[in-house]
């Protein structure tokens, strides 16, 4: 996704270390369980194929001279596979309550550094907002006094109030005013910034 912002926004691993080790071990882990799934796989088809001597095949074999692989048992591999996968599996579940952990700790520096830029722009929402209400105010008051002068105006002007857009002028609880008073109780803006209709 293209960035539409100027601000460098670091990744979790680019403001901690740790969180990157733990995330590189996680991957490592997810990798070893891939392998040991395959390999389950592939004992669950040897199982299917294998016909059970107890291992005599192999010993009649070295008996012999021939170059034998030492025997292993389909049904006991998959079984000790089973085993290391749920290791793995349990420590993925660890690393990742670990990351969490690490993620919170990464976030407060992340956010610490883009705090600055971050106000200006809500900052500037806010205004535009409030701009925008301004606007829309004077429109509607220009359409008032159209109508109260009984002024057949909508057959040559297009109506355009941005009240569906931004909600009524003298509305205080619709979204613009919601949020420019919330901009404003967390600091973003001057609360004397809010025309009066808004608060």
């Amino acid at each position: 996704m293209a960035k539409n912002h100027s601000i460098h926004v670091p990744t979790l691993s680019d403001a901690s270390p740790a969180y990157a080790a733990l995330a590189a071990r996680k991957a490592a882990l997810h990798d070893t369980k891939n392998k040991l799934e395959r390999a389950a796989d592939d004992q669950r088809y040897a199982l299917t194929t294998f016909r059970p001597d107890g291992g005599r095949g192999a010993r009649v074999g070295a008996l012999l001279g021939d170059d034998v692989t030492e025997f292993v048992d389909p049904a006991s591999r998959l079984k000790e596979i089973e085993v290391e996968i749920a290791d793995v599996v349990a420590a993925i579940r660890e690393i990742s309550s670990r990351m969490i952990t690490e993620r919170n700790s990464a976030s407060i520096s992340v956010t610490t550094l883009v705090r600055p830029a971050y106000g200006e722009k809500v900052a500037a929402v806010a205004r535009s907002l409030i701009a925008a209400h301004i606007a829309n105010r004077e429109l509607c008051g220009i359409i008032s006094d159209l109508n109260a002068a009984d002024i057949a105006w909508t057959g040559y002007l297009a109506p355009m109030q941005a009240t569906r857009v931004i909600g009524a002028p003298n509305d205080n609880q619709n979204a613009l005013a919601r949020y420019v008073q919330e901009a404003a109780s967390l600091g973003f803006i001057d609360a004397r910034e809010i025309p009066a209709e808004l608060v």
